[in-house]
């Protein structure tokens, strides 16, 4: 059931929550289970769901409802007040509000959000108010060059078997030498910075853990994608900067480090120990990043993601696309879970090799090849028009949950939502390892308030990032506000 406040909801609501707590009109005891008494009134989870957190009702739809409840006599003494509001639209009694909507669709969408407003801290945006342009362009990233590593050290059982050759002749598994951010092996600054040293015992307990893990992915026949450990880049910290003669707006410029796969899904079960004890220090990370509270965060940024939420055309206008990640991937966060169209991490194949800056044109094409398999121009022939009509970044932020630092933009596909869909069937690589849903929706406010009030488990459906990106979205004026 929604997680909403119950003081705040309009009265019927709040009715048929109490009716639904305690099991009136239920056959049997305990309370009614959603998907129960949706099927018992003859409609939809998802159209009960909506009429928990307060929406309208169709009167033909409450007469169903209460005879559901109040198939017993004594259930309309019993609950007398419940009854009565439930069967008002037969008198003047209750406000008319009873079958109109108490909210509009956009106050709805504000009070769901509510709960996860805090799982995302932006750190850089821009309003658009001197250019235009309410948010990032190419021109307005930048990037250091990257020359630091940091790779924690693996179980030495798992060493010795990820690089010793199967029977392919390869071996099976990738591993890097161990390297501090300050380039020793022995993990000097780490220790500077946790003297205790119970870091590195928390590093070794995870390091094995996840080593058994990938280990037992290899071993088991059934498993069609074992992991790989592909180079990642980390955030070492970010800069808005105001370059020379440029126009007075938001510039983003960012600090990294290389670092790999194993590395962070190690560091992330790390973190998750060390918050328990010190939470403070991944608060407000935007006023105190790279130190905080004593602990150097960095560490535990050794990767970075791009979330893009695609466009292309419609029927019947503009439209964007959703995603479910599959459980092949073994990302517990995400699995399950609506996203945006492309979540895609920042890696080795995105930094120029010879100038060691972050190439963000390259890593918005290859998360858009990978995941859709739309090919950039130069692989096609001269007259083929180019796949991108719009790029625009919203926001660099640090996703709360996971402390993962992410940039999200909006890409404009020339393309029409059947072309984008046999792409993905013709050329996306990693589109049947990683996506299990493939949802399109109207490109309008809307469109993602419908997506998000209709889901049956609400915010609990998605990724703890997602909504907020489409809320960005529609703040900025991307798409009509309307709701």
């Amino acid at each position: 059931m929604s997680d909403q406040t119950n003081d705040e909801l309009p009265e019927r609501a709040k009715a048929i929550r109490r009716l639904m707590e305690a099991g009136v009109g239920r056959n049997g005891s305990g309370h009614w289970r959603q998907q129960e008494l949706a099927y018992r009134v003859g409609v939809s989870k998802g159209t009960l769901n909506r009429w928990i957190i307060g929406k309208y009702i169709d009167p033909n739809d409450l007469n169903c409802l209460v005879e559901v409840f109040f198939s017993r006599a004594e259930d309309k003494v019993t609950y007398s007040r419940e009854f009565q509001i439930l069967t008002a639209s037969q008198s003047s009694t209750l406000d008319e509000g009873i079958f109109s909507p108490q909210y509009s669709k956009y106050d709805l969408w504000n009070y769901m959000l509510r709960p996860i407003r805090g799982n995302v801290e932006r750190l850089l945006t821009e309003s658009g108010e001197f250019d235009g342009t309410p948010g990032f362009l190419l021109e307005h990233l930048s990037s250091s060059k990257i020359t630091d590593q940091f790779i924690v050290p693996a179980p030495k059982w798992f060493s010795d078997w990820a690089s010793t050759p199967d029977g392919s002749g390869y071996a099976p598994y990738e591993l890097r030498p161990p390297v501090d951010l300050d380039g020793s092996s022995d993990f000097a600054q780490l220790q500077k910075y946790y003297p205790d040293a119970r870091i590195l015992d928390l590093i070794r307990h995870h390091s094995e853990q996840y080593a058994r893990w990938v280990y037992e992915q290899h071993k088991d026949s059934r498993v069609q994608f074992p992991p790989f450990n592909k180079p990642t880049i980390g955030l070492l910290g970010w800069k808005q900067v105001q370059p020379a003669g440029r126009e007075e707006r938001a510039h983003l410029r960012l600090i990294n480090y290389q670092s790999d796969y194993y590395t962070n899904q190690v560091m992330t079960e790390v973190m998750r120990d060390i918050r328990k004890e010190r939470p403070g220090a991944f608060q407000n990370v935007g006023k105190s990043y790279p130190v905080s509270d004593g602990l150097y965060l960095p560490y535990f940024t050794p990767s970075m993601a791009l979330n893009i939420q695609v466009v292309t055309k419609g029927s019947n206008g503009p439209e964007t696309h959703i995603t479910m990640t599959s459980d092949r991937i073994g990302n517990k966060n995400q699995t399950g879970k609506f996203n945006s169209t492309v979540d895609e991490g920042l890696g080795i194949d995105d930094v120029d090799p010879v100038t060691g800056l972050v190439t963000f044109d390259s890593w918005v094409l290859r998360a858009l090849s990978e995941e859709l398999g739309i090919v950039p121009r130069a692989l096609f022939p001269k007259d083929r028009r180019d796949p991108i009509d719009n790029l625009i970044f919203l926001e660099f932020s640090v996703e709360m949950v996971n402390f993962e630092p992410f940039l999200s933009c909006v890409v404009t596909l020339d393309m029409t939502t059947e072309e984008l869909l046999e792409a993905i069937r013709a050329n996306a690589r990693d589109a049947s390892r990683e996506i299990e849903q493939f949802k399109t929706i109207p490109y309008t406010a809307e469109g993602f308030m419908d997506l998000l009030i209709d889901h049956p488990t609400g915010v609990a459906g998605f990724t703890t990032f997602s909504p907020l990106i489409f809320d960005l979205i529609i703040q900025k004026g991307l798409v009509p506000k309307g709701g």
